[in-house]
């Protein structure tokens, strides 16, 4: 009986899996991992205090320079992250989360709670 809970206890966390994809293109407009990747780094950054720069993103090794551009670009679109000039060093350009991002991301965090 054991094997067969934990059997359930994955399915039910691959179906969370699936849950949160579908909210990822229906609130945030995501089509690729790529893009979800780049929106972790750039929040795990920014949440160490230091935002990710674009040569760090491109250091990730997500995609060639001009995808990881072009999927930066399309984020910012989207309006999920900005891209500001360093105030320290004007050649730097730092990525950060939006407030947007960040209160879509917390609607998903209610939504969890209160499934749990």
């Amino acid at each position: 009986m054991p094997h067969s809970e934990r059997t359930l206890k994955a399915f039910r966390a691959l179906r969370r899996l699936r849950q949160f994809r579908d909210f990822e293109r229906a609130q945030l407009g995501l089509t690729s991992y790529d893009e979800r990747d780049l929106i972790c780094e750039i929040g795990h950054s920014v949440a160490r205090g230091r935002p990710l720069t674009m040569k760090q993103a491109f250091l990730l090794g997500i995609g060639s320079v001009a995808t990881t551009q072009r999927r930066i670009r399309r984020l910012a679109r989207l309006g999920l992250i900005t891209q500001r000039r360093s105030p320290r060093d004007r050649r730097i350009l730092e990525l950060r989360l939006t407030p947007k991002l960040v209160g879509a991301l917390a609607r998903w965090d209610e939504i969890l709670a209160t499934e749990n």
